[in-house]
């Protein structure tokens, strides 16, 4: 009877905990946008070098370099020359012919989208860097959001003649000309294009700027009309906003560069219709995506007039399957704006943080871009792991050592160093949250700290790749001395075929050299691997990975490159419960006496009327047989005239 029932109890959590993952695996992109920590079979620069030569040693030593070389009699020359007087090895080095104009190959270069049957490389839209302005303090008050939910303090103006942003009774008139003069109604449409976007109920669809119909719940607008045609009576009288400035370079070179490199390397190309800064973008490898406003007031211009927000995430998701994509405020007060020079996802729910000094002014903004991660949830339905990396002033003035402008490339991680007495700091920070990655750092005078060493390289990823999805073991999810299970799904893009015999759980205890290794089980329906670390040690800390190879000759593991680390802690398995002897007696109610009651109990429980406890199951079970049934009830009321059940009463 004890055993039937564990063995339906269990059979029904088993059952379960599959349905659950299996629906987890089936919501992953059947399209998506590459990860940076993924199989690369190599990296991409661009000639004349904006990286150290150092650099460019370690980077050739991944399968290949790809180089961006202008067309020219001299280019390509020129690097093979340095290349050798370097010692690098000219058959891991492929030339690109194209035009570039900067160094950025991160901001221009190629993104890539795959799935089981196609892979692209992504093209996009490249228009330099334009002006944007970031992390503002807003006085007591003053903290509003535009409609996009871009925050901005109503007292910070970027315009000479202007009073305020948007005149909502807090505004004073600080120009003197005896009226309040805001951005809403000033005859320039404010659609992002400005910085902010405006054109939404609440704020009145910039009182008609755009061109839009009036929608004013909050009456921002009523001082542009008179009462008795509802018509605008006039505009501000202003000399008028520029645009944000543009640096005065072309950028149409680089732009052009995606193209050519998909032409020599053979690959189809998808084009997206949106601005989308390589170093303003990062994604998880599934379907979320991050970029800080900055991508979004880009694509809010005469060429690409989006409303807003909803019809930029409306694009990413129908390209590039990026279902949640995430708009952040600027963290910083000036400079380029990147995400990448702030925050960096280190693997699928893992993210690195910049941290500066307290009294630093863009303090306030890091902490909120930390407590933004935070509140976040990953693909797999739990909360990132948010790290911090302190970034110290480089020269003792607001630009900070841009250690989180760093390259994930394989099993390689690449540090920008800056000279400082930081660095070594750094070094460790990664070292000590990307376990088995062997951590690699480069000083160049030329690194800043909006601009640096990820800035400057794009990985180029392998289409042949595998990918295991794992929801890494954490220690709240284990318990010491029980087994711990274990599961991953496993996509070949090769299409060649799993080595199911190579798929392996492979786990050590801390300070351990050697490996156990187990394999993993195949389950077909689910098509998810299962396994299981056995029983371990209280209060130890454990490694594990999970390797698979396929028949293109391909290897993965999860992570990429070392090992998951979690503790035990102390065992919270429950002393077990004596199991209580099993009395097939027939007095279901415990009266002392077999009447016709029992056997109406026992009939009820029979058939699902009443919820029995473990010791009224068991005295119901009159035949002894591990099921209740009116069989069993029959037999009870015969045991009222002188019948009996299994264990009669005494």
């Amino acid at each position: 009877m004890i055993s039937y029932l564990k063995r339906t109890l269990c059979t029904f959590i088993f059952c379960l905990f599959i349905f659950e993952t299996a629906v987890s695996a089936s919501v992953i992109p059947d399209r998506r946008v590459v990860a940076e920590w993924e199989p690369a079979i190599g990296v991409m620069i661009r000639w004349p070098l904006g990286i150290p030569e150092s650099l460019v040693v370690a980077l050739a030593e991944e399968p290949t370099l790809f180089v961006l070389v202008d067309d020219d009699d001299t280019s390509e020359d020129d690097a093979r020359t340095l290349f050798q007087d370097l010692g690098i090895d000219l058959g891991h080095v492929e030339f690109v012919f194209t035009d570039t104009y900067s160094h950025w190959t991160r901001d221009y270069g190629p993104q890539f989208l795959i799935s089981e049957t196609s892979w692209e490389v992504v093209d996009y839209e490249y228009q330099g860097y334009p002006t944007q302005w970031g992390c503002t303090l807003c006085n007591p008050g003053m903290e509003r959001y535009d409609c996009n939910g871009q925050r901005f303090c109503n007292d910070v103006l970027f315009y000479p003649g202007y009073d305020c942003v948007v005149n909502d009774g807090t505004c004073e008139d600080i120009t003197g000309d005896g009226q309040i003069n805001d951005l809403l109604g000033d005859g320039f449409c404010d659609n992002g294009r400005y910085v902010y976007n405006f054109r939404c109920d609440e704020y009145g669809w910039d009182c008609g700027d755009c061109g839009d119909p009036i929608v004013d719940p909050n009456g921002y607008c009523d001082r542009y009309f008179d009462g008795n045609s509802g018509m605008r009576t006039a505009l501000l009288s202003m000399d008028g906003r520029p645009a944000p400035e543009t640096p005065g370079r072309s950028f149409a070179d680089d732009s052009a560069s995606n193209y050519d490199f998909a032409m020599h390397i053979g690959w189809d190309m998808l084009s997206l219709p949106l601005y989308f800064t390589g170093g303003n973008f990062m994604t998880d490898g599934y379907d979320m995506g991050f970029a800080t406003f900055l991508m979004l007031n880009e694509n809010t211009t005469e060429f690409h007039d989006l409303v807003g927000i909803d019809d930029f995430n409306g694009i990413v998701d129908h390209y590039l399957g990026l279902k949640n994509f995430y708009m952040i405020n600027n963290p910083n007060i000036d400079g380029i704006q990147h995400i990448d020079t702030n925050a960096k996802l280190l693997n699928t729910e893992t993210v690195l943080v910049r941290q500066v000094h307290e009294n630093h002014p863009e303090y306030e903004c890091m902490e909120e871009l930390a407590e933004f991660f935070e509140g976040l949830t990953t693909f797999y339905g739990r909360p990132f792991r948010v790290h911090r990396i302190f970034c110290p002033s480089i020269s003792g003035g607001t630009p900070t050592a841009g250690y989180v402008n760093s390259l994930i490339l394989n099993k390689r991680v690449y540090v920008p160093l800056f000279g400082i007495a930081g660095d070594a700091q750094a070094i460790a920070t990664y070292q000590d949250i990307m376990p088995g990655y062997e951590v690699l750092g480069f000083y160049h005078d030329q690194w800043f700290s909006f601009d640096a060493l990820h800035c400057r390289t794009m990985g180029i990823f392998d289409p042949q790749m595998m990918h295991i999805s794992h929801a890494a073991l954490r220690d709240e999810d284990v318990s010491a001395i029980v087994t711990i299970p274990v599961q991953a799904l496993i996509t070949d893009y090769s299409q060649t075929g799993i080595v199911f015999e190579t798929v392996a759980l492979n786990w050590r205890y801390d300070g351990e050299t050697d490996w156990q290794n187990m394999p993993l089980t195949h389950d077909p329906e689910t098509g998810m691997f299962h396994g299981e670390i056995p029983p371990l040690d209280e209060f130890a800390t454990v490694h594990y990975y999970i390797s698979a190879q396929n028949n293109a000759d391909r290897t993965i593991s999860h992570p990429s490159a070392g090992w998951h680390v979690f503790e035990t802690g102390e065992s919270t398995v429950p002393t077990p419960t004596p199991t209580p002897e099993c009395l097939h007696h027939g007095d279901v109610n415990f009266s002392g006496t077999i009447t016709a009651a029992d056997a109406q109990l026992a009939f009820q429980i029979a058939i699902g009327l009443y919820q029995p406890t473990f010791a009224e199951f068991c005295a119901a079970d009159c035949n002894g047989d591990g099921l209740v049934t009116a069989g069993d009830a029959q037999q009870i009321f015969y045991a009222v005239f002188g019948g009996e059940c299994v264990d009669p009463l005494p």
